[in-house]
């Protein structure tokens, strides 16, 4: 198994095969340019299921929590939480308007 670090060693992506092509490297059909980062091919015996690209992080030949990853926005929880924000400055801006502007 291979793994594509960026130059902090942040596991960019995982593969069985990363090859090496005039524009970058190209695994998991996608090609990662040689101008976004420098990337380095690292061969490893097994990744446990727990290691995802982005969260972990391989230095020292370990793999370590990325201690500047953040969990991605659940867009569903993201959007009902703004809805209810605007339910409440809409209702605050009802309450100044009955009140003519007065607190």
């Amino acid at each position: 198994m291979k793994l594509l670090l960026n130059k902090d060693n942040v596991i960019i992506d995982i593969a069985e095969d990363i090859t090496e092509v005039e524009q970058g490297y190209f695994c998991n059909n996608c090609i990662y340019p040689y101008t976004i980062d420098n990337f380095s091919v690292v061969e490893v015996v097994e990744v446990p299921t727990e290691v995802k690209p982005g969260k972990y992080m391989y230095e020292n030949r370990e793999f370590k929590l990325n201690p500047n990853y953040t969990e991605p926005i659940n867009p569903e929880m993201e959007i009902k939480g703004l809805k209810e924000k605007i339910n409440l400055l809409q209702q605050a801006l009802d309450d100044l308007i009955l009140n003519g502007g007065a607190v």
